[in-house]
């Protein structure tokens, strides 16, 4: 029995010899695999670091567009302001003037009218006489 305890000893420490074997082997295959993810995450790293930067790049141009863009929106609402007060001081200014004309003018030509009527008059009366 002790012989059969003895060789059942030899079969278990050489199956626990050939686990830690086996377990070394497939222990240095992860550490292969996790050094190969490491290398293709400091590629993938690398890779993305000009996008990153690009693309802050591209954000912050867009924002200093966008705010020239709104600069330049307030400039052309300034100045069509502008003109549209200056359109209505001149239609203002015109509208003044044609009132300032109109009253002169139309007594003017009625008394006119008058005096060719009156004229009308004098000469029929002395052709007349």
């Amino acid at each position: 029995m002790e012989l059969l305890n003895q060789i059942l000893f030899a079969i278990l420490l050489l199956s626990a010899a050939m686990l830690c074997i086996a377990l070394i082997f497939y222990v240095k295959r992860i550490v292969h695999s996790v050094e190969e993810l490491n290398t293709e995450v400091k590629n993938l790293n690398s890779s993305l670091n000009p996008l990153i930067k690009s693309t802050v790049v591209l954000a912050q141009n867009l924002n200093d567009f966008s705010v020239e863009a709104k600069e330049q929106m307030k400039v052309t609402k300034k100045i069509i302001e502008d003109v549209k007060l200056r359109v209505e001081k001149i239609i203002e200014f015109e509208e003044k003037i044609r009132s300032g004309i109109e009253d002169y003018t139309k007594p003017f030509l009625s008394n006119l009218f008058a005096l060719k009527n009156g004229i009308s008059v004098f000469w029929r009366k002395i052709k007349e006489n």
